[in-house]
């Protein structure tokens, strides 16, 4: 791609080589306006450690610095991320675009082939990771840079799938004692599972939902369900809501991801690991004394910079309104037009809060996108058992790939400065962004499939080498138990027989059930305890000897 300069919303961008990870990243004019915090790069700063540093990020994300240097509020994210927090900081900025997209009007969508089809842009971060690497941390992190303002968002972590469509929608009582109607509660919800363990264990039971419900809810579908009365329905109309989600994935519970790719579960997601493959070694940093700079004083250069918090909204009315003045989302759902949306059955115009959507601007190259992905989906034949299960498995075929790539670029619009037009307009060098993002979330994606295969295979070994460990234990009591046997009834046979003149080893071999081993051992061990001899060599065959009981 060719470097060059682009004009915030005046743009035609082509996207990124399909083989290449991401080329050089065009600036635009309104990242060079908004670049407001002052990095130490110059004489300050050890060029030999910068240099090493500026290597090891290319050797793992190719274009590693044009990405994170095209805009302020990225190159702000990357700086707290390489303080001593020690995060990933693409963990850190996808969180904070999920967070930035859940205080997105429900009624913005985006038509990339602008044909009147609505894209939502809800999003799902999974956070890949081991225990006490810092999941945690990122999110608290996020939250510090791009704030909920009190009473926008509702944060949970939903226990069944009926309890997504009720922090969406109440039903309320009617003062003239009319019938009951569905009132919306909260239009933004952050679902927030600190870890996935706590979602497979709720999938993990009888009829519950929650699964099916976060699938539709991801596809802005009609959440909740029709019962028989209809007094007692809840559900949360298409569009009435903006859905978010993060949740933190240890490599070991990567399978309900693999398992659940034919439902388009890990398709839904946008991936990262909150390890750092490359952070610069201690001593190493690019700073004059190598050291990583301390949390607490980022935020606060970050804060100075007006750039933490990096996204700014009114302050919401009692009412549930906002503030006049210069607004990030001046455009919120009239709220008699989306009463009437909820209620379809009892309104007269239940259509009217459909036509107030808004789409995103997005550039040529997204409709050129658009319209390609969706002719290789019209190719696919769906009696080709391989062609079908490819559509849907593969990260570079499925339907859901475009929308991600939709979702990180108005993501980016946001954070960059989301404007007071309404609806975000993306610009060309965002929309490349998106592209890098995709590829470092694929790369995620499979690297956590992978490690989940290999401990699988590990367990898999050890169980084995258990069982076979058990195995031979077992084993060794049953022989130990028969050789205890035959000695005892070998010994019995000797003192009945061997007086006197003694008995031949083959007497003794045909009154004792046993091996010819474990008969010769038996009589050897009462040799060798004292308790019995033996005259004559048998011609060097022991059933030929004499052997006599000592009393």
């Amino acid at each position: 791609m060719k470097r060059q300069q682009v004009h915030a919303l005046d743009i035609e961008h082509t996207r990124p080589a399909p083989d290449a990870l991401f080329g050089p990243m065009p600036t635009t004019a309104e990242a060079l306006a908004a670049d407001r915090i002052e990095f130490r790069d110059g004489e300050q700063t050890d060029e030999s450690r910068r240099n090493a540093a500026r290597g090891l990020d290319e050797a793992f994300y190719p274009g590693f610095h044009d990405f994170w240097r095209a805009s302020a509020a990225r190159r702000a994210i990357l700086e707290a991320a390489r303080s001593t927090d020690a995060l990933n900081p693409y963990a850190l900025l996808m969180v904070c675009i999920c967070r930035a997209l859940c205080m997105l009007s429900p009624l913005v969508v985006a038509d990339p082939m602008r044909s009147g089809l609505r894209m939502p842009l809800n999003m799902y971060v999974g956070l890949i990771g081991g225990t006490g690497d810092a999941k945690g941390l990122t999110e608290k992190r996020a939250a510090r840079l791009v704030p909920f303002p009190p009473g926008m968002v509702t944060t949970c972590a939903p226990a069944s799938g009926e309890a997504i469509a009720g922090r969406i929608v109440a039903r309320e009582k009617s003062a003239d004692g009319g019938p009951a109607t569905v009132a919306s509660r909260s239009r933004h919800v952050y679902i927030d599972y600190s870890e996935i363990a706590q979602l497979k264990a709720m999938t993990a039971r009888e009829g519950n939902t929650t699964m099916a419900e976060l699938l539709k809810a991801y596809s802005n579908e009609r959440l909740g369900g029709d019962v028989k009365n209809d007094a007692n329905n809840l559900t949360a109309q298409p569009y009435s809501y903006r859905v978010c989600m993060s949740t933190g994935v240890q490599p070991a519970h990567m399978g309900m991801f693999r398992d659940g790719e034919q439902s388009g579960l890990p398709q839904r997601f946008i991936w990262s690991n909150v390890t750092d493959p490359t952070r610069p070694e201690y001593g190493s940093f690019p700073t004059p004394d190598g050291m990583p700079r301390d949390a607490q004083d980022v935020y606060s250069a970050l804060e100075s910079a007006g750039l933490c918090p990096l996204l700014r909204l009114p302050e919401r009315q009692p009412g549930g309104g906002i503030r006049s003045g210069t607004a990030p989302y001046p455009y919120e759902p009239d709220v008699m037009k989306l009463t009437e949306w909820l209620n379809p059955s009892i309104s007269a115009d239940s259509g009217a809060y459909m036509r107030d959507l808004a789409s995103c601007w997005l550039p040529d190259a997204a409709r050129v996108e658009a319209i390609e992905a969706r002719d290789r989906r019209a190719r696919y034949n769906p009696l080709d058992g391989n062609s079908y299960y490819l559509m849907h498995t593969s990260r570079d075929r499925e339907a859901h790939g475009l929308n991600r790539i939709v979702t990180l670029a108005v993501g980016l619009r946001l954070l960059d400065g989301p404007g007071t037009e309404g609806a975000p307009r993306v610009t060309g060098e965002q929309w490349a962004a998106a592209h890098h993002l995709e590829h470092v979330s694929r790369a995620a994606y499979e690297g956590g499939i992978r490690t989940w295969e290999r401990i699988r295979q590990d367990d898999a070994t050890e169980h084995a080498t258990v069982r076979v460990t058990a195995n031979s234990e077992a084993a060794d009591k049953v022989a130990e138990k028969r050789r205890k046997r035959v000695r005892d009834n070998v010994a019995r046979n000797l003192a009945r027989l061997g007086t006197g003149d003694g008995v031949k080893g083959y007497r003794i071999k045909q009154s004792v059930r046993g091996s010819d081993l474990e008969i010769y051992e038996a009589l050897k061990g009462l040799v060798d305890d004292g308790r019995a001899s033996v005259s004559g060599d048998g011609g060097g065959d022991w059933t030929r000897q004499t052997y006599h009981v000592r009393v």
